[in-house]
């Protein structure tokens, strides 16, 4: 088979555009190349170091829960294991919420916790609860409601058991601070380390829309 003039024109020009076109499809090769190493590279690093994080923490869970056995009043120990989740039996209530009643003087529309019962855990009951709780490490409470305030002396009886009798570190109250009186202080203010105040405005008239003002 013989070569005609216009077969040898158009392969050398053919030949001609391949090498202009070559750097382009070259880099345009590299780069791709580059790129899959690279996502390569990174997945291998971040299952690594996944893996050690994961391998790490079982690890201080595991000591954490053997320095509780050892010895049930390390705070740092029992922190540990509160969040345990792969443990239920073993998990430590170190910080307890407590909401002994549901009862405001006040009516405010956001309000998660509004008066559904008037019920009231009886006193001794409920520091029978509180000693459980501690018998398993708690080590701090908060009192809230609804309003603390609307059971002055019952709330403040429990701030001087939590501390004369639990010995807890510490003990606070939430409070909208409307019923807050002086004489309060006088006879439970040393049982008690810290007094929240609620406050959604210094404005009255935004206080009465949302259901908080007089």
């Amino acid at each position: 088979m013989g070569l005609t003039v216009s077969t040898v024109v158009n392969y050398l020009s053919w030949q001609e555009d391949l090498f202009q076109e070559f750097p382009t499809y070259f880099l345009s090769f590299l780069a791709g190349t580059v790129g899959i190493i690279s996502v390569l590279y990174l997945t291998k690093v971040y299952a690594s170091s996944s893996f050690g994080i994961q391998r790490q923490l079982q690890q201080r869970l595991s000591s954490a829960e053997s320095d509780v056995a050892e010895s049930p009043t390390d705070t740092t120990a029992a922190e540990e294991v509160a969040f345990d989740t792969s443990n239920p039996s073993k998990r430590v209530p170190v910080s307890v919420n407590f909401h002994f009643t549901r009862v405001c003087n006040y009516a405010c529309g956001f309000c998660f916790h509004t008066a559904k019962t008037s019920h009231l855990t009886p006193l001794e009951e409920a520091k029978r609860g509180l000693q459980m709780l501690a018998n398993k490490g708690m080590k701090k409470l908060n009192l809230s409601g609804g309003e603390p305030f609307t059971q002055a002396k019952y709330v403040g009886e429990l701030c001087k058991f939590s501390k004369q009798v639990l010995q807890l570190e510490s003990v606070s109250i939430v409070s909208n601070g409307s019923k807050i009186r002086k004489d309060f202080f006088t006879i439970y203010g040393e049982y008690l380390d810290i007094l929240a105040i609620s406050v959604d405005s210094f404005d009255e008239e935004t206080n009465i829309k949302i259901g908080r003002g007089k």
